[in-house]
């Protein structure tokens, strides 16, 4: 917070701490000549590709944005639909930052795999967890396998893990696998082998894999025989792509690296967010009534009783994360 001074015709400025964006509220208010302050209390919140777009009052179009946690700066993409999307963390993010990646994302049922081919296209598949394990999360984690086996080629991160059985609910002789588009893929776990996990690894320092070498089954390799095209409006930019990562299931499921499929030539994985609009603003001499921040939903304002308004009274929370016309004035 910034201050001119404490009189009639100064202000104050308010700005949100690293990794915080503002979502509602005003940036500067003004002292008053009757002693107030012109604005509404400004709400920071953590950034992601919601907040993003309640700051920009769902005026955003997909894109690369630059975000940060603990004073570290990296990209993400977001790839905004009707009312939800998917975000994606760009390969060039540095292995030092701290990123949890719940808050990317309010959507732990499923992750998008979008793929690159030879032919330079672009296609994708949704993988969540079998009807079995459907209570259970699937856990994207940043440069860490917290509850879960880690990966085999940990000497190519950092790295994006997507896990699926935790060690908590691996045992022997237990059906594991994935849902991939809808349409599961299942084994008997033979040995009590724990992995169980999509890992794309940005590889910072150019390692090799490992001498363990991986096959293809059609379970390894669903995401890929089960994907469908992506729209070249809604493809991914080149930079968005690793070309190595690693999946296992271990007990007989399968492992696989990027060598095993030789069409693939980058992959990326996206976490889903749900779109919601910011609390909205509060109107100086006014009440507001709402019941939801999902899109669809209606905020009603009343002046005070000897105060005439100019605006929107009513609002309606859109489908890109913003309020439908102008905040209304109560004066009198």
């Amino acid at each position: 917070m910034s201050y001119s001074g404490w009189g009639h015709g100064n202000s104050v400025t308010f700005t949100c701490e690293p990794g915080y964006i503002m979502v509602s509220g005003d940036a500067v208010h003004t002292c008053h000549k009757n002693g107030w302050w012109t604005g509404t209390q400004p709400k920071c919140q953590v950034q992601n590709c919601v907040t993003l777009q309640n700051n920009s009052n769902g005026k955003l179009k997909s894109g690369l944005y630059q975000i940060n946690r603990g004073g570290r700066n990296f990209h993400i993409y977001c790839n905004y639909g009707n009312g939800d999307g998917y975000v994606y963390i760009s390969p060039s993010i540095s292995s030092d930052v701290d990123l949890n990646m719940t808050s990317l994302s309010d959507d732990s049922s499923l992750v998008k795999v979008i793929h690159r081919r030879q032919n330079s296209k672009q296609y994708e598949a949704t993988i969540q967890q079998i009807n079995a394990f459907n209570t259970l999360p699937v856990s994207v984690q940043y440069n860490r396998h917290d509850g879960y086996q880690g990966v085999v080629n940990n000497a190519m991160g950092p790295y994006v893990f997507t896990g699926f059985v935790p060690l908590s609910h691996n045992v022997i002789h237990g059906v594991q696998g994935w849902k991939v588009n809808g349409k599961e893929f299942t084994f008997t776990n033979g040995d009590g082998n724990p992995n169980s996990y999509f890992a794309v690894l940005f590889n910072a320092i150019k390692s090799g894999y490992t001498s363990y070498k991986g096959w293809r089954n059609n379970l390894m390799h669903a995401w890929y025989d089960l994907a469908t095209l992506v729209p070249v409006s809604d493809s991914l930019p080149e930079s968005m792509f690793s070309t190595n990562y690693e999946i296992h299931h271990g007990g007989g499921g399968g492992y696989s690296i990027a060598t095993t499929e030789s069409d693939i030539t980058g992959v990326a994985i996206g976490q889903r967010f749900i779109i919601t609009c910011s609390e909205p603003d509060d109107v100086r001499n006014a009440k507001k009534m709402f019941c939801s921040v999902k899109p669809g939903s209606v905020v009603t304002y009343i002046c005070n009783p000897g105060y005439a308004n100019s605006g929107n009274l009513e609002r309606m929370c859109t489908s890109t994360g913003g309020w439908s016309g102008l905040p209304p004035t109560c004066t009198r």
